[in-house]
């Protein structure tokens, strides 16, 4: 090899190295940019409504605001679980007053379980028979003490059980008619209503 060839090659080699470095430096410096901008996550998501689905496509879980499709009780604005049958089970949600409240139902979409805090702040909850209506309530109004009231099927307390503001206890029953048929001790009239109604046809307030 005479030293014309040798320069060419030893040219060719160099060339081939600069060009080469030059891809490298191109491939490795462009594809983590391209790679970085498709991997970034916003740093807020927002949507009128979220659906959840299981593996065979069914609606399993709602978040939103806006009419959840189902019938009766459920709260329009918050989080719906939604069992296999397509009914919902529990509703986490504001009523449309924007009173909190966590409603369970039944398999029939009748409420059994309501759990909320009126406009005015007091925490209430209710316990329902099958039929949907309010049967029992454990209450603590804005003002007195905490309460105790168990339903007659028509929504009419017959058992209420009051610890005042001044911290003394009162148990009253009462008749059908709302007629007081005892007091234990002498204790004042009471005239409580259920928080939570027969909410089969509404929300809890």
């Amino acid at each position: 090899m005479d030293k014309r060839q040798y320069g060419g090659l030893l040219l060719g080699t160099i060339l081939a190295g600069f060009i080469g470095g030059i891809g490298a430096s191109w491939v490795l410096h462009s594809a983590p940019t391209w790679a970085q901008k498709t991997c970034e996550l916003p740093a807020v998501i927002r949507a009128e409504r979220f659906e959840v689905v299981d593996r065979d496509g069914k609606l399993r879980a709602t978040l939103g605001t806006g009419s959840t499709g189902a019938p009766g009780p459920v709260l329009s604005d918050g989080l719906v679980l939604i069992d296999n049958n397509g009914q919902p089970r529990a509703n986490l949600g504001l009523a449309a007053d924007g009173a909190p409240g966590l409603m369970m139902y039944d398999p029939g979409l009748r409420y059994r379980i309501a759990l909320d805090v009126a406009p005015d702040g007091a925490p209430a909850l209710a316990l329902a028979s099958k039929e949907g209506r309010t049967r029992a309530e454990l209450v603590l109004p804005s003002e007195g003490g905490p309460g105790l009231i168990l339903y007659d099927a028509r929504l009419q307390p017959r058992v209420t059980l009051d610890v005042s503001s001044a911290g003394l206890p009162a148990l009253v029953l009462t008749g059908q008619n709302g007629t007081v048929l005892g007091r234990m001790p002498d204790a004042p009239s009471v005239n409580h209503k259920a928080q939570v109604e027969n909410v089969t046809d509404t929300s809890p307030r």
